[in-house]
């Protein structure tokens, strides 16, 4: 790897001490090519601040947010450190993912052969059972998916891809600025990779895989979710319209069918307070209307990796 392309991996975690391990173990035993290691500890309480404080492995450093700022506080952070260190390419993923052992050696091959002309890079995501993680597969358009078929190329391009083995390209960073910390929760990966993808050309990388260790291989269920986390899915429906509405006609249509979709899975399946649900998935598609969260462009001055 040339010194113009150094590479950092950045993981945000938050009390998964024991899975923070496996991935920072998975990234530093990578096979034919090598970065260092950001990891954004989100507030943690298990005992993450202090393994990492004594990690002797000069390769790994990390930021403390101090409280849980959500995945799109930990991802800002992530991202804004280490495009300001000057870091060129910013391998991105949460804690719980592990990457296959020549994971990044494939996104740094895609990386030589686009010859450094694309924004983001996105690897095959599975479950514990080898089948796709349903929460990581990309998007090539508004209502479109990536599918078995175009696993078997070698590129294929996208739209829209999750933060689990993301790569950035620093001069994408630089052009669209930072990922949007306010989104709190949900789609912010989306919107992210979205910007993106407005400006430059993206790929999915199949031969570059990763384990994603999710607890369930599903996507979320907004009408068998608890009581207790309803509250979480006010910033998905507001964020989804934020999102979306940049996409015109399609865009809209895309939210009113899943309003459609949401309100009927919420009538028929949930057994909870379907009347509370649906206040909630109405009143924060509402705010969405008129939610305009600043981007934060990056910094003039950086350092230099090499």
């Amino acid at each position: 790897m040339s010194p113009d392309k150094k590479i950092v991996a950045v993981v945000v975690t938050y009390n998964r001490l024991d899975q923070l391990k496996a991935c920072i173990q998975a990234i530093r035993n990578q096979d034919g090519a090598t970065c260092d290691v950001l990891v954004v500890n989100n507030g943690s309480t298990d005992g993450t601040a202090e393994f990492l404080s004594g990690c002797t492995d000069s390769g790994v450093r990390f930021v403390d947010t101090g409280e849980n700022t959500g995945s799109a506080g930990g991802f800002y952070h992530g991202v804004k450190e280490a495009y300001e260190a000057g870091y060129s390419r910013i391998w991105v993923m949460d804690d719980d993912v592990v990457p296959d052992a020549t994971a990044l050696k494939r996104l740094a091959d895609a990386d030589e052969f686009l010859e450094g002309d694309w924004g983001f890079l996105s690897s095959f995501a599975r479950w514990k059972d080898g089948t796709p993680c349903k929460a990581n597969i990309q998007k090539t358009g508004v209502f479109s998916f990536v599918g078995d078929r175009d696993r078997h190329l070698g590129l294929v391009p996208v739209k829209i891809a999750a933060m689990a083995s993301l790569y950035l390209n620093a001069d994408a960073v630089k052009q669209i600025g930072y990922p949007i910390a306010d989104y709190v929760i949900y789609s912010d990966d989306y919107e992210y990779t979205s910007r993106i993808s407005e400006q430059f050309t993206c790929y999915m990388v199949p031969s570059s895989t990763v384990l994603h260790n999710t607890a369930v291989n599903m996507k979320v269920d907004f009408a068998r979710d608890s009581p207790d986390r309803v509250w979480r899915y006010r910033y998905l429906y507001r964020n989804d319209v934020h999102l979306y509405r940049r996409y015109g006609a399609k865009g809209w249509a895309y939210l009113v069918a899943k309003a459609g979709f949401t309100t009927a899975n919420v009538l028929l399946r949930s057994k909870g307070d379907r009347i509370g649900k649906l206040r909630t998935l109405y009143s924060s598609l509402a705010e969405g209307l008129r939610y305009e969260p600043v981007v934060e462009e990056t910094s003039k001055g950086r350092s230099s990796q090499g």
